[in-house]
């Protein structure tokens, strides 16, 4: 069963925003019980996830549809390369100047890890009901 471009991107959507959302809560908390370090980790975690996400969402679409984008093996590894290495410099760069702190950076991450769980948990449960 092949998931059309809408419903990839309502997927993806729906994503981004509750790991939003589950990052919003946690930043909070960090946040009015005064772990001001904290929370900014817990939001460039999710941030940088999300991008992540989003990135990997727009490289799998241009390879759902290759003619229309040109798009050949060799070049979705090497974006998928050239994304890995982007997100470990950044990652590096960010703890080593100790803008953030590895613990509620990873925290922040884990909230797009959590939500993509509770999308495929959903998405099942309605692939099931559908029949």
């Amino acid at each position: 069963m092949q998931a059309k471009k809408g419903e990839i991107s309502a997927i993806a959507i729906r994503v981004i925003l509750l790991s939003a959302a589950i990052a919003a809560i946690l930043a909070a908390i960090a946040f009015f019980t005064h772990h001001y370090k904290a929370a900014l980790s817990i939001g460039a975690g999710a941030g940088i996830g999300s991008l992540s996400f989003l990135a990997l969402v727009v490289t799998i679409s241009g390879a759902a549809n290759p003619g229309r984008m040109g798009v050949r093996k060799g070049l979705l590894a090497a974006l998928g390369l050239l994304k890995i290495a982007a997100v470990g410099a950044l990652l590096w760069w960010l703890i080593f100047e100790k803008i953030v702190d590895p613990i509620p950076f990873l925290v922040g991450f884990g909230a797009v890890v959590l939500s993509l769980v509770v999308e495929g948990i959903r998405a099942g449960r309605a692939m099931e009901r559908a029949g």
